[in-house]
């Protein structure tokens, strides 16, 4: 009986330590899925073409202002970082616009002496689309001259194909 006692009291001692490892998937699993669902280069390629598109029509209706600062760039899900979507929106207001382009973060001292323009954007989805929704705001006026919205359809993830 004492010897049944001891291989029981291994076995129970082995399963305890061997469930540590089994239970830290389901459990770290939850807290680890937005840094697993940030950086899909699907889901950054379509956010990268709303982007540019936002660029420029923005262009297309450019203002009297000759520097754009990004105050917001919000995102309401979790399929990509914040961080993320404001430089890319960064990079693509830069590289698609006659303007100086500053983020909002970093020190306004920049715009001295320009006539700026601010930018609020927010990236949302919604009906299997991605959308991208801007709007300029006049920092003198308080008022937004220009609001559009762009979309465009969520990337098919891997585990949704059939075979």
């Amino acid at each position: 009986m004492k010897r049944i006692l001891q291989i029981f009291s291994i076995l129970l001692l082995l399963l305890t330590l061997s469930g540590c490892p089994i239970m830290m998937v389901p459990m770290m699993g939850p807290m680890m899925k937005d840094k697993w669902n940030s950086g899909d280069p699907k889901v950054e390629a379509v956010v990268q073409d709303l982007a540019r598109e936002g660029s420029a029509a923005l262009a297309e209706n450019q203002g009297p202002y000759d520097t754009i600062v990004l105050d917001n760039a919000k995102v309401s899900g979790k399929f990509i970082r914040e961080g993320r979507f404001r430089s890319l929106l960064l990079e693509a207001l830069r590289s698609g616009g006659k303007w100086k382009v500053l983020d909002g973060e970093e020190s306004l001292s920049q715009a001295h002496g320009a006539s700026p323009v601010f930018l609020n954007a927010e990236l949302y989805e919604g009906e299997a689309m991605f959308h991208l929704s801007l709007e300029t705001g006049d920092s003198r006026t308080k008022k937004a001259p220009w609001k559009r919205t762009f979309s465009r359809p969520v990337p098919e993830s891997p585990s949704s194909h059939s075979h």
